[in-house]
């Protein structure tokens, strides 16, 4: 690193590495220019500070005026994976600037509570371009092997401001009846931001771009109505309407010339691209009734529906209508037992499916995504505690999901086709004296997914032998135990915990669903396995009522089996075509200890 952002290989090597044909000797080279660079901390800082003051008005106090300020700087560097004819590696620098302002003004007068605000957000990248050489090429070239001889990337984030206001009422009415109402505006506008050129490479002439500046800017507006009632001790009404519009003013951008893999030369589209500024409009009602008679059971029903309009997806109208129930026992059998429980249901339903947008970009027409797609949801959860004798109790829960992305029938739809999840767990909690608490607990989790594709050509054609799936099957089991000893001796304060997270992910590739196949049986792939374990001791020593010592201790281990990182899988990279710095998520092991001093007045 010459510069903050800019990577330099030596001339002499760059023209070595571009004349080597024979790619072992290449990847040797290679590996001996990484073992000679210079190290770098891959780590980042984050520095905030910030303050506000509130001012009462009035001689009653019933107004105030409240300001709040907060500054955040970070930098340092995170890994970033480049490519130019090679793979490489690099820290890509930080250097951002965050800056948020909070204004508003509260005032109270009889039933009713008002207030009004001003925010900003300021954000400033300092960070530019990352420019690194081509490990293969010396100069600039327009044949088309990708030869430019350097790559650059454009900095993470632009420079951009949000600023808006908003205001509040809310009005107290009889029989313990509120109402609320907020509102918001904001504008989000980029700096002046530019648009990056097709390319670095100085041997190829740029294509004029459509403008020379990106001019984002977006309007949020944003609304909450909110009534609560509690007429009487049984009945507990509660009804929200929410309202939130992102306008995206950003204006299009149209290519009709490019240039690709920064070699070659201008290319001239047949149809040209046009940018789609992406916007949401969303609408959300929901009430919820809460039955309290006297005793020990409790209940409410509810239902919430929401609608969104998108632009350019391929539903432009998302509706989902919820409907759920719950049903509680609170501190039932002499106040020994407490179980909750909720049921939810809920249906998506898209309109306005454009399948044109899907077979413009080549994909099939019958590809639905997981976010926008018709699915039925169906959710039901429990959790209780009882507590058999004094000082000790037993914890439970569980946990039920499975979301149905074919529910109209739609057998030969692809993408996500259903998702099943469980979850179960109980443990044991207890005091035996007054200061050492215990406890233990145990989950299970499943998961489990289908996703369904096709390997035809036609993207309009369906020809259902060709469809293959892939099922996912994730089995975690969880162990957690802690214990504290408070006091020993009237100075220690000792805590430990031991915590073991066991992950078993099967992936199973299919064919012939709904129909025969014409496609191979694919090989199936080994077993993911990986285990975290953590164990923690913390012991506090009071010196006196004012000064106390503290020190940590914390164990990590971490096992892996995955096939996509072992030796199979990296022997099937081409030697010479990548220069990696060994930045990788790999097995561990890590101990970790600190100290620390309390002082308390």
């Amino acid at each position: 690193e010459v510069s903050p952002g800019v990577f330099r290989l030596d001339d002499a090597l760059q023209t070595a590495l571009q004349n080597q044909t024979n790619t072992t000797l290449r990847y040797a080279a290679m590996q001996t220019a990484v073992a000679a660079s210079s190290p770098f901390e891959l780590k980042s800082w984050r520095h905030a500070v910030g303050g506000g003051f509130e001012w009462f008005l009035g001689a009653s106090k019933n107004a105030s005026f409240k300001v709040n300020v907060k500054r955040t700087d970070r930098e340092g560097a995170l890994p970033f994976g480049a490519y130019q004819s090679t793979e490489i590696e690099l820290p890509v620098p930080i250097n951002q600037h965050f800056t948020d302002f909070d204004a508003s003004v509260e005032a109270a007068k009889g039933n009713a509570l008002f207030r009004v605000g001003y925010t900003g957000s300021w954000f400033v990248n300092d960070a530019g371009t990352t420019v690194w050489d081509n490990p293969t090429r010396l100069l600039d070239n327009t044949d088309t092997a990708k030869t430019s001889s350097q790559g650059r990337h454009a900095p993470l984030s632009p420079d951009s401001t949000r600023l808006g206001v908003n205001a509040m009422v809310s009005y107290k009415l009889a029989k313990k009846t509120r109402i609320t109402a907020y509102a918001m505006m904001a504008t989000l506008t980029d700096a002046g931001q530019s648009i990056v050129p097709f390319t670095i490479n100085t041997a190829v002439t740029l294509p004029t771009l459509y403008r020379p500046t990106v001019e984002g800017k977006a309007v949020t507006t944003a609304a909450n109505v909110t009534l609560t009632s509690r007429p009487n001790e049984t009945f507990n009404f509660i009804a929200k309407y929410r309202y939130f519009d992102y306008d995206n003013q950003t204006p299009e951008f149209i290519v009709s010339q490019r240039v690709g893999n920064d070699g070659g030369t201008v290319s001239t589209l047949t149809t040209p691209f046009i940018t789609e500024p992406y916007a949401l409009k969303r609408h959300i009602a929901e009430a919820d009734l809460y039955i309290t008679p006297k005793g020990f059971l409790t209940a409410s029903v509810g239902g919430t529906r929401m609608t969104e309009d998108r632009n350019d997806r391929i539903f432009s109208t998302i509706t989902e209508n919820t409907g759920r129930a719950k049903i509680d026992l609170i501190n039932a059998n002499n106040g020994m037992l407490t179980v909750r429980s909720v049921w939810e249901y809920s249906q998506r339903r898209g309109e306005g499916f454009d399948p044109l947008i899907l077979s413009s970009i080549s994909e099939k027409i019958w590809v639905r995504h997981f976010d926008i797609a018709d699915r039925d949801r169906t959710r039901l959860a429990l959790v209780g505690a009882f507590m058999p004798v004094n000082n000790w109790g037993v914890n439970f829960s569980a946990s039920s999901g499975k979301d149905d992305y074919k529910p109209t029938g739609l057998d030969n739809s692809l993408g996500m086709r259903d998702n099943d999840n469980k979850v179960y767990s109980a443990g044991v909690t207890g005091t035996p004296r007054e200061n050492i608490n215990l406890g233990v607990s145990y989950s299970y989790e499943t998961y489990h997914a289908k996703q369904m594709n096709n390997t035809a050509s036609s993207t309009t054609i369906a020809d259902l032998t060709k469809n293959f799936s892939t099922t996912g099957d994730d089995k975690v089991n969880s162990w957690i135990a802690n214990a504290d000893m408070l006091s020993i001796g009237g100075k220690l304060d000792v805590h430990l915990t031991y915590d073991f997270n066991k992950s078993r992910v099967n992936y199973v590739y299919g064919v012939g669903d709904p129909v025969a196949t014409t496609l191979t049986a694919p090989v199936q792939l080994p077993e993911i396995t990986s285990d975290l374990t953590r164990g923690t001791i913390d012991g506090v020593f009071h010196i006196n009522k004012t000064i106390a010592f503290g020190l940590t201790y914390w164990y990590d281990k971490y096992s892996l089996n995955d096939y996509t990182l072992d030796s199979q899988a990296r022997e099937a990279r081409v030697p010479g075509n990548y220069m990696l710095l060994g930045y990788a998520f790999e097995p561990y092991t890590a101990h970790t200890t600190w100290g620390r001093l309390i002082v308390r007045w």
